[in-house]
């Protein structure tokens, strides 16, 4: 017996299952069935009405509450005992992790559906939460291999083993309220905004920019097509000023339009591939202090919904000052003009009307207006075709 109302613990009433002939051929014949039949009626288990002078069984009654004992006679374990196993495992999971409020709400999730006698599934493979609960142990950035070991003694379970998607599942999850997700963030960028990181994370940029690694000093003005920081010297170099007078910094969100951009001693341009990683915003966040009163702040990225996530991700956590370029309406109609529009999908279309795009909301009025999107890579390929 596996029904919703069972599993929630509702052990009244009764049932009354058929013989059939498949359940007589599975026991040995209706010899061994009525054997049986007997047996568990001596035992109390289940009420019997008989037919043919007690040859034949014309009706079985099995109260609800006997069907624990049932599955016990048989060495089977009942429906609700399992659901009530998950529970005792879920609240025990979530013991620890009370002063972590997004984790939190997830395991009561699972408690509520389990209470309620909902199928869960999750319990099933406690790797998951075993990852999760690592998760917020994590003092300090670790690397996706190393995360792996922490928790399985196994550097390449954590990817191999399936449960890196499940655990991107539950923090991309908006009922559980992650505060490292942001809308449009890759799965890379999301598990490194928590901590374990891959490495194909890196920095990127053009312009005079000085950097400091230990006892090293690094100029970067040199280097007129770019600049590229792997994530551990990221994690161990910080800004220590310009060599040229800086008078724009610009963030590129996609790499085609960054690698177009020309070398210019005035400007500093930065590859952000999306949403910068916690290590990337760590160092860029020593940019303002080292450069004068004045400069400008623009964003250059997709004129579609997650690239206004992106403009406001860098504005709220990086560049206050940060204004868009090439983003306004006007921008957007000229590029429909040139033939860069992609068709919105349903799905963004709708995120994009329940978000606030604050001073890109004309942008996103005339995406909704025209049903397109635009972009960086397709302004490039328009104005060559032209």
């Amino acid at each position: 017996m596996d029904t919703e109302a069972y599993r929630a613990g509702k052990l009244t009433g009764w049932k009354h299952p058929e013989i059939t002939q498949e359940i007589i051929d599975t026991v040995g014949g209706r010899k061994a069935l009525m054997e049986q039949i007997r047996a568990l009626e001596k035992e109390g288990l289940i009420q019997v009405t008989y037919r043919d002078m007690g040859s034949d069984v014309k009706r079985i009654d099995l109260p609800v509450a006997a069907v624990e004992k049932l599955c016990q006679r048989e060495g089977m374990e009942d429906s609700r005992q399992r659901q009530l196993r998950y529970l005792e495992e879920v609240r025990a999971w979530s013991a620890p992790v009370q002063e972590v409020p997004w984790l939190r709400s997830y395991y009561e999730d699972l408690i509520r559906r389990l209470e309620a006698g909902k199928i869960v599934k999750e319990p099933e493979d406690p790797d998951l939460f075993r990852c999760l609960n690592t998760l917020t142990e994590l003092k300090e950035p670790v690397w996706e291999r190393v995360f792996s070991c922490m928790v399985f003694k196994n550097s390449k379970k954590f990817r191999s083993g399936g449960c890196r998607e499940k655990v991107i599942s539950v923090l991309k999850n908006g009922l559980y309220g992650c505060p490292f997700y942001e809308e449009g963030m890759t799965d890379d960028g999301l598990l490194a905004a928590c901590g374990i990181l891959t490495y194909s994370q890196t920095l990127e940029w053009k312009g005079p920019l000085q950097y400091q690694i230990m006892e090293v000093q690094a100029d970067t003005s040199m280097l007129r097509y770019g600049c590229v920081l792997n994530a551990q010297t990221l994690e161990h170099a910080k800004i220590s000023g310009c060599s040229g007078c800086v008078s724009t910094v610009m963030t590129i969100e996609n790499k085609t339009n960054y690698e177009n951009m020309a070398y210019a001693e005035d400007t500093l341009y930065i590859y952000c591939h999306g949403f910068f990683s916690p290590k990337e915003l760590r160092f860029l966040s020593g940019l303002c202090s080292v450069l004068p009163a004045g400069v400008k702040y623009l964003h250059w990225g997709d004129m579609d919904y997650g690239g206004i996530r992106i403009y406001q991700y860098i504005k709220r956590h990086l560049f206050p000052e940060l204004i868009p370029y090439r983003m306004g309406a006007r921008d957007f109609e000229e590029a429909i003009r040139m033939g860069a529009g992609i068709d919105l999908e349903e799905s963004a279309k709708e995120k994009l009307e329940n978000m606030d795009a604050g001073e890109l909301d004309g942008l996103k009025q005339a995406i909704l207006r025209t049903g397109k999107t635009v972009e960086q890579e397709m302004l490039l390929a328009a104005a060559c075709s032209r």
